[in-house]
């Protein structure tokens, strides 16, 4: 491929994402591309009435790390330290 034609096929590339910007910013007006940050997704859960004794009392009903550590891990774990 020569020079010219490189150069000419990049011109049509450009020319092609202008147009399909032009168009997708026609056909959907309302619509804003939104950063990685804005696409995060929070969730909040709202205390219930357990959840909020179980505070009072000093608890928060999370699992300690042993409760959530598996066989696999364990033994993974073990290794590690001999």
């Amino acid at each position: 491929m020569t020079p010219e034609q490189e150069e000419r096929l990049v011109s049509a590339f450009e020319s092609i994402a202008s147009t399909f910007t032009r168009w997708y910013n026609r056909q959907f007006p309302n619509i804003t591309v939104r950063t990685e940050e804005e696409k995060l997704a929070t969730f909040t859960k709202i205390p219930s009435e357990e959840d909020r004794l179980r505070e009072s009392l000093g608890g928060t009903g999370e699992a300690t790390t042993e409760e959530w550590i598996g066989l696999r891990e364990k033994e993974f774990i073990d290794r590690g330290k001999t």
